[in-house]
């Protein structure tokens, strides 16, 4: 099973490797771009999954009343 980071993080090595193999300044420039902002989303996916389970997100909520559902005495 891939995770989010390391795919996103597998997107950011391809680009930074057609920015080293690029002949245009440009197209150089254009492909480290979006490899660092792959890197970033990259690590900002990273820290969600790795906080998930601290903060309980992995966790199915019980015996809490749905919005609607709340009776009056």
């Amino acid at each position: 099973m891939f995770t989010q980071s390391g795919t996103l993080r597998g997107i950011a090595e391809r680009y930074l490797w057609l920015a080293k193999g690029a002949k245009d300044p440009e197209e150089r420039s254009k492909f480290f771009d979006y490899a660092m902002v792959y890197a970033q989303l990259s690590e900002q996916a990273e820290r969600r999954e790795s906080s998930r389970p601290m903060a309980g997100g992995d966790v199915e909520r019980r015996n809490v009343p749905e919005r609607g559902n709340v009776k009056v005495a």
